[in-house]
């Protein structure tokens, strides 16, 4: 039971009460192609990659800073093995692992908004619709 304010029954009998606060959401910058890894990208057959482990890795990717060198070393060389078993080739020797994660996530996004227009051209075209 709740009154106007959307207070509950056990708020009245417990004498508390509920804060709301409203927080602007704040998007993350995706990940972006490292320079030197831009052409073996481009080249790279990159597989379905599941999206717990795209949402780990750009979580990762994000904070990566505010890890300790013994977490961030560990987890990212787990995520590092997770997402390098659904690219091949595998990236250049001496390739920096965190950069070739943020690579394969940029490309990834950059295959999927061709993919996406290319569909909104076709359904335009075939439905007569100017694109």
């Amino acid at each position: 039971m709740t009154n106007e304010r959307a207070k509950r029954l056990g708020d009245f009998l417990a004498g508390t009460y509920v804060v709301h606060d409203r927080v602007r959401l704040r998007m993350l910058t995706p990940p972006q192609t490292a320079p030197e890894l831009a052409d073996w990208v481009a080249g790279a057959d990159i597989g379905v990659l599941p999206d717990s482990l795209v949402v780990a890795t750009r979580q990762f990717l994000a904070r990566a800073g505010t890890l300790t060198p013994a977490a961030r070393a560990q987890t990212g060389s787990e995520l590092y093995a997770a997402v390098l078993g659904h690219v091949a080739p595998p990236p250049p020797a001496g390739a920096h692992p965190e950069q070739v994660m943020a690579s394969v996530l940029a490309q990834r996004r950059r295959r999927d908004e061709e993919r996406l227009e290319r569909a909104d051209a076709l359904r335009a075209r075939v439905l007569g619709q100017p694109s």
